[in-house]
């Protein structure tokens, strides 16, 4: 051979338990490379190496980039590699490498398989070898798939970078970092916010498990992270308790999860309430029961704000109805005032806290009954599938229960802090901001009927028809 030859050298390895592939270095396979150009007297001109890139899924190779740019300039008029299908293993990648060695006249040789594609049956060959390569990848990818859905049943994890709490194993808790976790989650059930508990952590010196400082998003994957609670998951099927050592308790996790995953705790300016009572009210015309939408009147002395349901003849300015925004708002406000404030309000979530606490266990008790149903029929086989799938719709329909009614509960319980003497409420109500406000309505509030307007001048208090009270009414 004349001219100059480059090596190429590309290893991708996962490992998987109790495969017997063994993969060759990069190392290894440069150096049997460099003998064999050796042994033919071909000068080397460039060495090209790709460690842990796929040559099967179309990952960017950047070094095999580079080796056919160098083809294409006449950099190097061959290439040697150990094995063919650690050049590449998918035919755009070897459609490419051969138009490029059919218009420079190079050639590929591959130690492993004894080839040289300037034979006369090179591309046929060549061709042949890349389907192989293809299903041995195929093939492998799928013991892996196996794999790790075993282990993963199993209640075990896979690998990565280190996750905040746990050493670099993957299951050692660090002790210090568990028990900022563990301080997160009770501020933030507590009514603290993300962004103040980062801000806290980050001046008191703590970090991210990169080394970088916590923010808001980071803080709230932590928390969230079924990792945290010993939980494991499999294409986000909860499939497995894990055997390692929980920095949250499963029911503390649950309602941490319901909490941050409340579209409620939006911030999104689209998604904003501008109005204290929007999403509260109802229209009570016969056969409507539409909510009544905020929606300011502009006159020549000023701007009234109101709340009008939509429905009629809004051109002709004959809506179903409307409602000044003021006196609505002072009337609702009064009387969850009139109800909640002073120890009522503590009886209350104390109550509510214990069956928060009560329906998180039977969610965590549901989940794990799943778990074990999937075992059952996955691994154990010891139940058909159709007893499988009738038992996993009766319980994955109670664990949607348990969750809807959980996400409300876990929002409540950022109350649990307020001060209990008489009048503390509202004074607590002046500081805090309109989301706030509207998450301590919830409380008390489902919905507020308005009915049609009366010949009563001014604001009429009995078109005002509170749904909720029941509850509070009959609480502790």
């Amino acid at each position: 051979m004349t001219g100059t030859i480059g090596i190429y050298a590309r290893l991708s390895v996962t490992p998987v338990e109790g495969d017997p592939a063994v993969e060759t270095s990069i190392g290894r396979q440069v150096q049997d490379c460099y003998r064999h150009a050796q042994q033919h007297d071909w000068e080397i001109a460039g060495v090209y190496r790709d460690e842990g890139l796929s040559g099967f899924k179309g990952v960017h190779r950047p070094e095999f980039e580079r080796m056919l740019e160098d083809l294409r300039t006449g950099v190097i008029g061959g290439v040697l590699c150990w094995k063919l299908d650690r050049l590449c293993r998918n035919y755009r990648d070897f459609e490419r490498l051969w138009r490029l060695c059919e218009q420079t006249g190079a050639r590929v040789i591959s130690l492993h398989e004894q080839f040289d594609s300037s034979a006369p049956d090179g591309e046929p060959v060549i061709r042949l070898m890349l389907s192989v390569g293809r299903m041995e990848s195929q093939n492998t990818s799928l013991r892996l798939q196996r794999y790790m859905e075993a282990a993963a049943r199993a209640g075990k994890i896979h690998g990565g970078p280190r996750r905040f709490g746990y050493e670099r194993d993957g299951v050692t808790v660090r002790a210090d970092e568990a028990e900022v976790i563990r301080e997160a989650a009770q501020r933030l059930l507590a009514g603290a916010s993300l962004r103040s508990i980062v801000a806290d952590l980050n001046s008191r010196g703590i970090r991210g498990a990169g080394g970088k400082p916590l923010s808001a998003r980071s803080l709230g994957r932590i928390l969230k992270a079924p990792r945290t609670a010993a939980v494991v998951v499999y294409r986000g099927e909860q499939v497995a308790s894990g055997t390692w050592e929980p920095i949250l308790d499963r029911p503390t996790w649950e309602q941490v999860r319901e909490l941050l995953d409340d579209p409620s705790r939006s911030t999104a300016p689209s998604r904003a309430r501008r109005y204290l009572l929007g999403g509260f009210l109802i229209c009570g015309r016969k056969e409507c029961g539409k909510l009544l939408i905020s929606r300011p009147k502009y006159e020549p002395w000023g701007t009234t704000r109101r709340y009008i349901c939509t429905e009629g003849d809004q051109s002709g300015g004959r809506v179903h109805l409307t409602i000044a925004a003021e006196p609505v708002e002072r009337l609702v406000v009064g009387r969850v005032f009139n109800l909640l404030d002073g120890p009522r309000l503590a009886q209350i979530l104390a109550a509510r806290a214990d069956g928060d606490r009560e329906l998180a266990g039977q969610l965590v008790a549901d989940e794990r009954a799943l778990m074990e149903l999937s075992a059952d029929f996955y691994q154990r086989r010891e139940i058909s599938r159709a007893e499988f799938l009738a038992n996993r719709s009766e319980l994955e329909f109670r664990i949607r229960g348990s969750r809807a009614k959980l996400s409300p509960s876990a929002s409540r319980a950022q109350f649990a802090g307020l001060p209990t003497a008489p009048g503390a409420l509202r004074v607590a109500w002046e500081g805090w901001d309109l989301d706030e406000r509207r998450r301590l309505l919830a409380l008390a509030v489902d919905q507020v009927i308005i009915l049609p307007a009366t010949h009563h001048r001014g604001f009429d208090p009995n078109r005002v028809q509170i749904r909720g009270w029941r509850e509070i009414e009959t609480g502790p």
